[in-house]
């Protein structure tokens, strides 16, 4: 079964989030990336309870009805791009402004027990920043956020975007980690979860 984003081969997950990275900054502007985040929370709600108790039923973790809530709410009331800082400076030499360029390819790291909500979120402030963005799953909720990264990638495609904003590995394991965590091409890294 194809599911967009996601990969047998974590390298060429990496590249093709790498390259969707460069497409997005290059040939879209801040308004796309406000629809691409408007379509994935389109697509999440309208499935998110069903994708929940799938969630729930694979892992075993968590309570379902504080899940069926927290997902939810994490996934509409994500921001989009308004949440960027700009700053102005203006003075009698003239008019300034800073703002906040993209890091390029995000890796992450998702907790067996937030898969779904974890995925689009991290995508969508991703997107919202600029970046693309590799998961490295919790091996007992790969189906959930296999799941969740088609979403986010059909919503994307859908609402006019580039491919494999978000990917990836179908098979997560401790090397998929780690080839994600020292690839060059990842520049900034996510870890969601706590201790044992």
């Amino acid at each position: 079964m194809y599911e967009p984003g996601v990969f047998e081969n974590v390298n060429e997950a990496i590249d093709a989030a790498y390259e969707a990275q460069i497409i997005l900054m290059r040939d879209y502007k801040t308004g796309d990336r406000d629809r691409f985040i408007a379509k994935i929370k389109e697509k999440f709600l309208a499935i998110i309870d069903e994708e929940t108790i799938k969630e729930f039923n694979e892992t075993g973790y968590g309570r379902l009805d504080q899940k069926l809530k927290k997902n939810y709410e994490s996934i509409a009331t994500c921001q989009d791009t308004s949440c960027l800082r700009t700053e102005v400076m203006a003075s009698s030499e003239g008019l300034t402004v800073e703002y906040s360029a993209p890091y390029g390819l995000a890796g992450a790291l998702t907790p067996v027990t937030n898969g779904i909500a974890t995925v689009a979120c991290n995508a969508m402030t991703m997107i919202a920043a600029g970046n693309s963005i590799i998961f490295n799953c919790h091996p007992a909720a790969k189906l959930a956020g296999a799941k969740a990264v088609s979403l986010v990638n059909e919503a994307v495609l859908e609402a006019g975007g580039p491919a494999n904003l978000a990917v990836m590995t179908r098979n997560p394991t401790t090397d998929s980690l780690n080839a994600m965590m020292t690839s060059p091409k990842v520049t900034l890294l996510i870890g969601t979860g706590s201790e044992a």
